[in-house]
């Protein structure tokens, strides 16, 4: 199957300070197309964004390329945008059009229902399986959309949903995102990570145990947290540095450190290798210790990003984070005593 994976733009939303704003290579579109190549599917990406293209350019992609699927992958910032790339797909081809990411992954129903005609079926959750389960039917290979898990759609004027489909428990068997249909030159990081070098971004984990009430995490990738080893996301590193020149990584799981004993492991792997890279992570106030920090440091982390949210108890309180002032202020003493 020819397949189009297309990342809604979004720049345009930050008004006047949008030249401050990064741009990223969209790691779920990323592993989505590498493990579609795994089956002999044929895959292209469309980020007009990076790309600098007009939506008539869009268009033009569109008719030029013939895809027999369309996957657009949407934010709830950004979903406008989306909109227009999906009705304009459908004015320029005959593709099965699919919306994933975490504005369908959360509104389904929602989507389908205000918008009629505009997809053929939403993706709720993680995409690998459920693309190459979807190319499968087209094929004719599955009889139905009923028969593939986490997916929603209409038939016959109803809404349509599957069972949940189970989050992948073992990651280190996806392959790495397919960074090579991009021009990775052509993204960068938010103004207040900027380095020297080339940029690119990895996710080591997937899914976040805290319940945090603001966060759709525990939506889409599930609450539980799931791991790539630490030999496999070093293998990575290398690769981005053997293959692409990177020497600025951007780590983007909800929580690095939640497991503190492998965040050290990785640290180690990259001091061992003498991989001179700069790097930036989320963290947690409450998984982070001093060892930690000072390994962080010697393995190039330059900058880690805490959810703080508010040091009012009652808020904390509300929105359901573990965490107080004092373990706050405690956290960012000890990651500013260690020179991050």
């Amino acid at each position: 199957m020819k397949t189009l994976l297309v990342k809604a733009p979004y720049r345009d939303l930050y008004g006047p300070i949008k030249l401050a704003a990064g741009n990223y290579f969209l790691l779920g579109l990323g592993y989505i197309a590498a493990y579609l190549r795994q089956f002999g599917h044929e895959v292209f990406m469309l980020d007009p964004e990076a790309e600098d293209l007009s939506y008539p350019e869009c268009a033009s992609r569109i008719r030029r390329l013939a895809p027999d699927l369309i996957g657009i992958s949407a934010t709830t910032p950004d979903f406008s945008n989306a909109l227009k790339i999906a009705r304009l797909s459908r004015d320029n081809s005959s593709a099965f059009l699919v919306l994933g990411g975490i504005h369908g992954s959360c509104l389904p129903d929602f989507i389908l229902k205000k918008y009629p005609g505009v997809f053929d079926a939403i993706c709720i959750g993680e995409g690998e399986e459920t693309s190459a389960e979807i190319c499968s039917f087209l094929q004719g290979k599955t009889a139905s959309l009923r028969e593939i898990d986490g997916l929603c759609f209409a038939e016959n004027g109803q809404i349509v949903r599957t069972r949940q489909r189970r989050f992948i428990s073992n990651l280190d068997r996806l392959p790495f995102p397919a960074r090579d249909l991009v021009n990775i030159d052509r993204y960068k990081p938010h103004a207040f990570n900027t380095r020297k070098g080339r940029t690119a971004t990895i996710i080591t984990s997937r899914g976040c145990p805290f319940r945090c009430t603001f966060c759709a995490s525990k939506l889409t990738l599930g609450g539980v947290f799931r791991t790539r080893s630490a030999d496999n996301v070093l293998d990575e590193i290398k690769h981005l540095v053997s293959r692409y020149d990177v020497s600025h990584i951007l780590i983007q799981d909800d929580t690095f450190t939640f497991d503190m004993d492998r965040a050290k492991t990785i640290c180690r792997k990259i001091i061992e290798a003498n991989l001179k890279i700069e790097w930036f992570s989320f963290s947690q106030v409450t998984k982070v210790d001093e060892e930690l920090l000072s390994l962080m440091k010697k393995a190039g982390c330059y900058c880690i990003g805490f959810g703080i949210e508010s040091a009012n108890e009652k808020i904390l309180k509300c929105i359901r984070k573990p965490i107080n002032a004092e373990i706050s202020g405690r956290a960012i003493q000890n990651a500013k005593k260690h020179g991050l």
